[in-house]
């Protein structure tokens, strides 16, 4: 006895395994539909460079505000604000996570937070600051850390929409926050993200 699958069969098999990661079954143009992280992005542009899938997927990049090492010496730019797909509530624990990642300068879990909807204007604490107030904290509480990992993750706070001209009770900004020599200073390359 021979199986005969029908046309519509062969369709749903083929995206069932296309839709479970089995390479096999990928086309470039599928990859970008499912794509929805910037490292996924990066996987399409990576695996066929010079298909339209890669051209798509690039711009999806750029519209996204990732970042590649290849464009990484490439000035910020801030695209259009746009709205945030929140998937979540903020909850006190969530803001401690965010806070501390921010605190740490870890790159990774705040993309991750950020692709998943975390909004960095959401406003946190009795002092009403948002993601870019806080982070210029670093300078004060960690004189010795890293200035280009700090431009890194304001550059990933600003392309994700937050806001640079936002201010908190006392009417500070993150560029007054930054700028002040009791934080980051008038000479450190972050206040170029925030001007």
């Amino acid at each position: 006895m021979t199986a005969r699958l029908s046309l519509g069969a062969v369709a749903v098999l083929f995206l069932s395994l296309a839709t479970h990661g089995h390479a096999a079954a990928q086309t470039p143009l599928l990859a970008f539909a499912s794509a929805k992280t910037c490292s996924e992005f990066k996987a399409v542009r990576t695996q066929w460079p010079q298909s339209e899938a890669a051209a798509k997927a690039k711009a999806k990049m750029a519209q996204m505000g990732c970042r590649d090492a290849a464009e990484a010496a490439a000035p910020a730019q801030r695209p259009a604000a746009s709205p945030k797909r929140t998937i979540f509530a903020l909850t006190p624990e969530l803001a401690a996570q965010f806070h501390a990642a921010l605190m740490s300068l870890d790159a990774p879990a705040i993309r991750q937070m950020l692709d998943a909807g975390y909004d960095p204007n959401w406003i946190v604490g009795n002092e009403k600051n948002a993601a870019l107030h806080d982070v210029m904290m670093v300078c004060e509480r960690y004189p010795n850390h890293n200035p280009d990992s700090l431009v890194i993750v304001v550059r990933m706070l600003v392309n994700a929409g937050g806001n640079v001209r936002a201010a908190n009770i006392y009417g500070d900004t993150p560029l007054t926050i930054a700028s002040s020599p009791r934080y980051c200073g008038p000479t450190h390359p972050v206040l170029a993200l925030l001007r």
